[in-house]
């Protein structure tokens, strides 16, 4: 067969026979063998870069990070069970005791309880803000250092509209 008509898209994922899947094929399991390499992986490393545990590596969630990665012409991606998911692993690599959030206050309910039950646990100081008030960021912004500058770029459920440019502009 020739590849000449194919997209990058479908030369991505792994081949593993010689009639290939036409898309990725998708892991259903939790658990792969562990060969001696493999285990040596995870006493080096915690099992980073093999396949035998899928919460931390799995050959679907892989190919789809390679793939956004890929397309968004970035060296890596990260793919997370859900939204909160990646929300709050972001926040807690990002943030520690001491570190300041300003966030718009119009969130998704469980991220309003992050930021304000389980970060401040962590020594996280959270600041809320109106998010469609320019005015707002600003002051908060010029109380001082700032880690984060969190919000939704259309607010849930309010479906208010962030000025992204400008409280970016701020962040920086």
């Amino acid at each position: 067969m020739s590849h000449e008509n194919e997209t990058a898209a479908q030369r991505a994922h792994r081949r593993l026979s010689r009639t290939a899947p036409v898309v990725p094929p998708i892991y259903q399991t939790t658990i792969f063998h562990l060969d001696d390499v493999s285990y040596d992986d995870v006493i080096e490393t915690g099992g980073l870069n093999e396949d035998w545990y899928s919460r931390f590596h799995n050959p679907t969630v892989a190919a789809t990070a390679d793939e956004v990665a890929r397309l968004e012409g970035a060296p890596a991606a990260l793919m997370t069970s859900s939204g909160m998911a990646a929300i709050s692993s972001t926040l807690v690599t990002l943030c520690g005791a001491g570190d300041r959030i300003v966030a718009a206050r119009e969130l998704y309910g469980d991220t309003f309880d992050l930021l304000t039950r389980d970060l401040p646990r962590l020594g996280v100081d959270v600041e809320f803000v109106r998010g469609d008030s320019i005015a707002e960021w600003k002051a908060a912004f010029a109380r001082g250092p700032v880690a984060v500058a969190y919000a939704e770029s259309l607010s849930n459920p309010q479906l208010r509209l962030l000025d992204v440019p400008a409280v970016a502009a701020m962040a920086h």
